[in-house]
């Protein structure tokens, strides 16, 4: 309430708790190197699809009945290493993710878009062998990676997708969804509450690596998506936005979260920062700061982390994201001459606890109206041992600006404290909880706190 600004207190990103890597590379056709993986709860499990990478690029599936413990069955689909007994389910290393179509028919139910790139020399495109000749006669001439692929080479792509009926086994179709050089974890799914296909994309703002987005009612065919979120004047300059995690908030649509993948270029480290949004047009950090941070050198995630979309329920009351780490930093898996490997873990929450609104010490806010719902306040904290948390509630008016007293029976000095811990704590007024009086009213809720993070509230 503007009347009353926040003193004390902000918000402040919560890291996750990193669990041990959930799926590694341990079968002999994978290769050290797993990426892009995205996750779906489907039909009662947890299904997971994974590039890696071996001596080709691979489509891999593994399933799970808890999210920690995964099967990769032999499904028999495609041949490696002269045998069919493996977990393969597409001949490419995809840039996107798999999705489930709610609306489609049988044959379309899951659908999945990769991104192919190519290059331009000279009016002509060039791949593979010729592609790397070419760099190695420009590199000869002096000139260094970022002129050859700036201003002599240009990198081009065109989107794909694929259609399936089980996420098993995949048809592509032919003609591209659209052209456009958009590499890394792609993000598509199937958007009920406008009935849309949406897409999150890689693309460039200028020199930097930013975040688009697009949306069509034909999956096949895709206008250019738009630029949503790009580095600004509050990054460091040698920052760039690699891939977005997109997900929805579990339990409410009208909430849309981002995963983003930040590159420190000095660095040449990845960590994962959080944005949210209320339209998926118009984003926001709470805090410039990791929630997914790297670990210590040899920690298996002190180079570079990358979230998968989607956060899903690890039990009542834990929600969790899969990320992809590394010790290698970025470029050492390009330029160096040696093989990287990576595995993927969980980062964990407790229920709704991505985000506090903070007091290290004594401080207070008033937060914007809203109406009663419920016949009780329920607070979702944490204190310190000497911490607290105290709520008073207000009926407040726009003009003019000045101190209102509380609701008769609901003050802070009739408030007892909450301490501790708790996912759903009550406020309670002189022993009791009820707000039943006040269901249908317009309050606005004063906040009163030391050493303490509040979550969320419901009321």
């Amino acid at each position: 309430w503007v009347s009353e600004g926040p003193e004390g207190v902000r918000l402040s990103v919560q890291p996750g708790e990193q669990s041990e890597p959930v799926v590694v590379s341990d079968q002999p056709w994978e290769g050290p190197n797993l990426s892009s993986a995205n996750a779906l709860y489907d039909e009662g499990r947890y299904r997971l699809w994974y590039a890696a990478r071996g001596s080709g690029a691979y489509l891999h599936y593994a399933e799970s009945s808890d999210g920690f413990k995964w099967d990769k069955p032999n499904l028999g689909l495609y041949e490696r290493n002269g045998s069919k007994s493996n977990n393969i389910v597409y001949p490419k290393l995809i840039s996107g993710v798999v999705f489930k179509d709610p609306g489609a028919s049988e044959e379309e139910r899951y659908k999945l878009v990769d991104m192919e790139a190519y290059s331009e020399y000279q009016g002509r495109i060039i791949r593979g062998d010729e592609l790397s000749k070419t760099v190695q006669e420009l590199q000869a001439q002096g000139l260094e990676s970022g002129e050859i692929f700036g201003k002599h080479i240009k990198l081009k792509g065109q989107v794909f997708g694929a259609v399936s009926p089980d996420g098993l086994r995949w048809t592509q179709i032919k003609e591209p969804l659209f052209e456009k050089f958009c590499d890394t974890q792609n993000v598509v799914f199937f958007d009920q509450q406008i009935n849309k296909y949406v897409g999150y994309w890689r693309t460039s703002s200028g020199s930097r690596r930013s975040i688009a987005r697009s949306e069509t009612d034909d999956f096949r065919h895709w206008p250019l998506p738009d630029l949503v979120l790009a580095p600004g004047l509050q990054d460091p300059p040698d920052d760039d936005y690699y891939s977005n995690a997109y997900t929805r908030y579990p339990g409410n649509p009208d909430i849309h979260l981002m995963f983003p993948a930040i590159y420190h270029r000095t660095r040449d480290t990845v960590d994962v920062q959080l944005a949210v949004s209320r339209d998926g047009f118009n984003w926001e950090w709470p805090e410039r700061s990791p929630i997914i941070p790297l670990g210590p050198e040899g920690s298996g995630s002190s180079g570079g982390i990358y979230a998968s979309p989607g956060l899903f329920p690890l039990g009542d009351d834990r929600w969790g994201i899969l990320y992809e780490s590394m010790d290698d930093r970025h470029n050492e898996g390009y330029y160096d001459d040696r093989e990287s490997s990576s595995q993927y873990s969980w980062a964990i929450w407790k229920r709704d606890r991505l985000v506090a609104l903070d007091a290290e010490k004594e401080g207070h806010v008033t937060l914007t109206k809203r109406s009663c719902l419920q016949d009780k306040i329920v607070l979702n904290y944490e204190t310190t041992r000497n911490g607290w948390i105290k709520v008073e509630l207000i009926e407040p008016r726009l003009w003019p600006p000045a101190h209102l007293e509380p609701i008769e029976g609901y003050s802070f000095d009739e408030c007892e404290p909450l301490r501790g811990d708790s996912l759903s704590g009550e406020v309670r007024w002189n022993g009791s909880s009820d707000i039943s009086s006040l269901k249908g009213r317009e309050v606005a809720v004063r906040i009163q706190m030391c050493q303490a993070k509040l979550f969320s509230i419901s009321m």
